[in-house]
């Protein structure tokens, strides 16, 4: 009796797909153990596709996209060169596939490559665990990673004065980016925008996730592999952004 009063279902295993969606916000170690007894992720994705697609909604009640993509694109040395007809042009193609076409396609294809990546780290750290597992821990955290950043956003858009002077690449200060002129020092803008709140707690719940359904993996463990795939990821930004600059 005590047990299923401490759980909205019963035990871990019966937690519902829709109990684990607020369970990854406020109890996250017993959402990644019912994850470990019966793995499901569509869900999670889903709802992270449905938010990825209302922010961008939003953003384009509060600012003009195109005109927001195109002074973006004048400002970067890729597009050096180009006239603003060629720009125009680029824009006027971009912003419908980014605001419709990305937020549909782009969360599938970071949950199934993130947890592969996960998945061969947990292997080269000796551990053991299943695609399907990591796929559950994965799709929650970029569920709980969307939402927060989504909400963030827009209420930094809607208690902004203007709008349109807000970095869309950057627009939620939760990181050190907005700390470093991006234009007089790109790679350490790069590095700064590293230093983020929100993703570091993304990875420590991550690592949760993935040392919970792996076979003997202390939570340090899980973290410190989740971390290194992160540290990779920002070492080829910065390299990106020296080629670019």
């Amino acid at each position: 009796m005590e047990e299923h009063l401490n759980s909205p279902t019963g035990d871990d295993e019966n937690q519902s797909d829709l109990w684990r969606l607020q369970g990854i916000f406020f109890e996250p170690t017993r959402t990644f153990k019912s994850i470990e007894k019966r793995p499901s992720f569509w869900l999670p994705l889903l709802f992270t596709i449905i938010v990825a697609i209302l922010l961008w909604q939003a953003m384009a009640y509060f600012v003009d996209l195109e005109e927001a993509f195109l002074e973006q694109a004048r400002q970067s040395p890729q597009t050096e060169g180009l006239s603003d007809e060629q720009l125009e042009q680029q824009v006027k193609y971009t912003v419908p596939f980014v605001q419709w076409v990305g937020p549909v396609i782009g969360p599938p294809i970071i949950l199934f490559a993130l947890a592969a990546l996960i998945l061969l780290m947990v292997y080269l750290f000796g551990n053991e665990t299943s695609y399907k597992k990591l796929l559950g821990v994965t799709s929650h955290c970029l569920f709980l990673q969307t939402l927060i950043g989504s909400v963030l956003i827009i209420l930094v858009y809607s208690l902004a004065s203007d709008p349109k002077a807000i970095d869309m690449q950057n627009p939620v200060y939760t990181n050190l980016g907005p700390l470093v002129d991006a234009k007089e020092s790109p790679i350490i803008a790069k590095l700064a925008s590293s230093v983020d709140l929100v993703v570091w707690y993304v990875i420590y719940l991550l690592g949760l996730g993935t040392a919970t359904v792996s076979k003997r993996m202390a939570v340090s463990k899980g973290v410190m592999l989740v971390a290194i795939l992160y540290i990779i990821y920002v070492v080829l930004g910065v390299a990106w952004t020296v080629v670019w600059s």
